[in-house]
């Protein structure tokens, strides 16, 4: 690897650097924006999962409530 760079000035081997180093630029900010929008995507699912979970919550209370009623009516 590298072989075919030996026929190239040093004009031409700071210009393939330059040309490298704008595509790697180019390569992070896109690798950047996608993990971004990934952890945005998981904190809505994070946080629609979290509000599912209190609704479910307050059924598991309203549930217990109307069994202690319940049992307190078999029992009288």
């Amino acid at each position: 690897m590298g072989e075919e760079l030996s026929g190239l000035n040093v004009k031409d081997l700071q210009n393939l650097e330059n040309q490298l180093e704008m595509s790697l630029k180019g390569i992070r900010m896109k690798k950047d924006q996608i993990l971004t929008d990934e952890i945005k995507e998981l904190n809505q699912k994070g946080n629609l999962t979290y509000q599912e979970n209190l609704k479910l919550h307050k059924k598991l209370e309203l549930i217990c409530q109307e069994n202690a009623e319940l049992r307190k009516k078999v029992f009288i």
